[in-house]
């Protein structure tokens, strides 16, 4: 859809939580990604923790989302991103070049940091997203042939 509002207009008319099944549960979310973190956080893991969910744990089927799409005009701009606002949070401010790559790898404790900013945000058990390697391996095309700006900030694969 076009706007938030409808969109979230839609996710509220869809997601309705069946309390006898979701009582007590330990549930995990399997996302496509997890651009401004708003319709996850307000629609869904809210009315499963209202549902009575004893625990509620979050997968992302990508990398979190650093960069607008240069094709798309979901994301007009950094502001609308969960990542990037979590990394303001962080660094109380937008970070220089530098301190930005240390968020796109996995292995640093700034994206540690990133990712537990998120968890909380959105109030779940635990979050975990895909890395970029594994995304283009589940892909099975070759990195240089993939866009993979929004999450890398390059024009073409990095991978």
């Amino acid at each position: 859809p076009p706007s938030q509002d409808v969109r979230g207009r839609n996710a509220r008319m869809k997601l309705i939580p069946i309390e006898d099944i979701i009582y007590g549960q330990r549930l995990i979310i399997c996302e496509d990604s997890n651009v401004p973190g708003t319709q996850l956080k307000n629609l869904t893991i809210q009315k499963l923790w209202g549902a009575g969910a004893a625990q509620v744990h979050v997968r992302v089927a990508c990398p979190p989302l650093m960069f607008p799409c240069n094709y798309n005009l979901s994301t007009r701009g950094t502001h609308e991103l969960i990542a990037r606002r979590a990394i303001k949070a962080l660094e109380g401010a937008s970070p220089k070049p530098d301190t930005l790559r240390q968020y796109l790898d996995p292995e640093t404790e700034k994206y540690r940091d990133m990712v537990e900013w998120m968890r909380r945000d959105l109030n779940c058990t635990s979050l975990d997203f895909l890395t970029l390697p594994e995304v283009v391996d589940a892909i099975g095309l070759p990195g240089d042939e993939l866009c993979t700006c929004c999450w890398s900030g390059e024009d073409t694969g990095t991978v």
